[in-house]
């Protein structure tokens, strides 16, 4: 009776369905958004469990390489909730998630550490070889601006490693920041980067499989979010993976 009692005083307080619920994300290995490193689980997945936890929603995190993590969730059977971060919102995927909440903006971006590439010329470019994450946003974006010499990789961690040994020309990243933790991860100098041509206003959401979030759920996380901005709480987050 006390367990009952306590349940729907905590639902009366916290206003929402949602209180109580657990819900599964998936994710892959992309720092310094997401990562299974204890230590710092990333700017997204950092987010992410501060707004479950204020909406008192449970949240088991799965990790899957990142194609992977898409399909499952793209074709999870119907009614089943999965959750996905970190997701650019792009008119690839727009018909075939749930778009939950942005949770952050970044430029796509040209880099090289090869003073010779030049990576503000965009015609240039076209003509020079550029590494990318597969099936991500900055191929789509390469593919859409008519560069032809586009070369993928499974992660944008082996793309900048083969820009550090010279064997790249050019890696197109998902942020400079991105760039910078990743040239970092194995012993590259972020001082060689040299920035090229960007593109900005590419967001980052937490998104969820087709048509199986509900009202309350979307509310509670929009409020909490609102509250993580007011109080600080947001910047205090992002700011982490900027030092």
């Amino acid at each position: 009776m006390k367990t009952l009692l306590f349940i729907v005083m905590a639902s009366m307080l916290f206003g929402s369905p949602a209180f109580g619920e657990s819900f599964k994300l998936l994710s892959a290995e992309i720092p310094p958004y997401t990562s299974e490193n204890r230590e710092a689980q990333g700017i997204c997945l950092d987010l992410v469990r501060e707004l479950f936890k204020r909406c008192g929603m449970g949240l088991e995190i799965e990790f899957l390489p990142w194609h992977r993590a898409q399909h499952k969730v793209r074709s999870a059977r119907s009614g089943k909730t999965l959750f996905i971060t970190p997701l650019t919102r792009v008119s690839q995927r727009e018909a075939v998630y749930d778009w939950i909440l942005p949770l952050h903006e970044y430029n796509l971006q040209l880099v090289t550490n090869d003073r010779s590439v030049p990576v503000h010329d965009e015609a240039a470019m076209k003509a020079i070889g550029i590494c990318v994450l597969r099936e991500s946003p900055a191929q789509y974006k390469l593919r859409q601006e008519g560069f032809k010499k586009v070369y993928t990789r499974t992660s944008e961690l082996e793309c900048l490693e083969l820009l550090k040994h010279k064997r790249a020309k050019a890696v197109f990243v998902h942020g400079i920041l991105m760039g910078i933790h990743n040239y970092k991860a194995f012993g590259g100098d972020p001082r060689e980067l040299i920035k090229g041509v960007a593109y900005p206003g590419w967001v980052i959401y937490l998104a969820a499989s087709k048509g199986t979030v509900s009202k309350g759920v979307r509310e509670e996380l929009q409020r909490a979010m609102d509250g993580m901005k007011s109080d600080g709480t947001y910047d205090a987050i992002v700011r982490k993976y900027l030092e």
